[in-house]
């Protein structure tokens, strides 16, 4: 993503009737405010995030790019740091790239940093000149990595590992939820990008709404979880299932991928979509 980068809107899915009542309603709630691109650039294609700590580099790997081998590393309660040149980039093979850098940087200490999806920044300013050095050795293909950064002489370790497959109690608690139309708890569950834009009653209100009186009867899952990361780092769990809802006297199932997002290192419900 590049640019101002929108956070996704937040997807109830709600069947209002049979096919002579009414067709499935898929309805936006709400989307949290956009935020501006991680200097220097906003064009930075890969991500590479430790779901542990939550440190995260971002880096240039398209060798056709102009900034191929800029790179933006935030580390939460350090800043928010980048280099004043490229770094090195050796590629050994389709699925090993090593990153060398020591020389000039910046540190944003101040900024607000986006621990979810690792790619949309607030610089708060003002950033200070300081010496960084990164040594580091990522897996594109699959968003892993190991990662050591020095910035203004400290040292830093993480590592990008691929995402544990452990998302059924998550998406178990989810769909309960939904089929009780527990919405407090729902939100409870929910990532942080939607838990920061609206309160409990605001998102049940919103939820409520878009059911415009009808109510779910049941929520059950109906096959084997998919779990994939995306360029930037964000990983996500697609969970098929399968909602019962009734409306205006008329009860239709329909099918729906519930998805989630690995946020803070734990799986939250981040959106539900038609199949």
């Amino acid at each position: 993503m590049s640019g101002l980068v929108g956070k996704r809107a937040i997807l109830v899915t709600a069947v209002v009737g049979a096919a002579t009542a009414g067709a499935a309603l898929l309805t936006s709630l709400s989307s949290s405010p956009a935020h501006a691109a991680a200097p220097p650039q906003s064009s930075l294609v890969s991500g590479f995030m430790d779901h542990t700590s939550n440190d995260y580099l971002r880096v240039q790997l398209d060798s056709s790019a102009a900034d191929y081998g800029q790179f933006v590393v935030a580390l939460p309660g350090v800043g928010l740091a980048w280099s004043a040149q490229p770094a090195s980039v050796t590629v050994e093979s389709g699925h090993s790239d090593q990153l060398r850098y020591d020389g000039p940087g910046y540190l944003d200490p101040n900024a607000i940093l986006d621990t979810e999806f690792g790619i949309a920044y607030q610089e708060q300013g003002p950033a200070t000149d300081q010496p960084i050095r990164l040594i580091g050795q990522v897996d594109p293909a699959h968003g892993t990595g190991s990662i050591e950064v020095w910035v203004a002489g400290k040292h830093y370790h993480f590592a990008s590992l691929a995402v544990p497959h452990d998302a059924d109690s998550t998406a178990a608690a989810v769909l309960t939820a939904i089929g009780a139309g527990d919405w407090a708890t729902l939100y409870s569950l929910a990532d942080s990008s939607l838990r920061n834009s609206m309160s409990a009653q605001q998102f049940a209100q919103q939820i409520s709404d878009a059911f415009g009186g009808g109510q779910v009867s049941d929520a059950r899952q109906t096959g084997p979880i998919s779990y994939t990361t995306n360029s930037a780092g964000t990983s996500f769990a697609n969970v098929p299932a399968t909602f019962t809802v009734t409306h205006a006297g008329q009860t239709q199932t329909a099918s729906a991928t519930l998805v989630l997002i690995r946020d803070g290192g734990s799986w939250r419900w981040f959106t539900t979509k038609p199949a």
